[in-house]
């Protein structure tokens, strides 16, 4: 048996429920490659956004298109985000 190739999307998430939204920001074949974006781009927001108990919608738009010259998809609302990753594997061809 051949090894399955593989790679490794790191997605953002906000919202929470049905008002969830999902992106794709980048994938790695390198797992520890995505786990690095992955805290880049967290502690990249962590260190943009407030701490403030109260959610502005004028402040939070501002600071994510901060964010989007590093995610261009960024999005953020009352709930806050979040990045993760989910494994990919790659078929050569349809018959496994």
């Amino acid at each position: 048996m051949t090894d399955t190739l593989q790679f490794y999307i790191v997605t953002g998430q906000a919202g929470e429920y049905s008002d969830s939204n999902e992106w794709l920001v980048c994938a790695f074949f390198s797992e520890k490659a995505a786990k690095a974006e992955v805290l880049r781009l967290t502690n990249l927001w962590n260190q943009i956004a407030p701490t403030s108990p109260s959610f502005d919608y004028e402040l939070m738009n501002a600071l994510a298109d901060q964010m989007k010259v590093h995610d261009p998809d960024f999005a953020c609302d009352y709930a806050g985000m979040r990045y993760y990753i989910q494994r990919c594997r790659i078929h050569e061809s349809q018959n496994r």
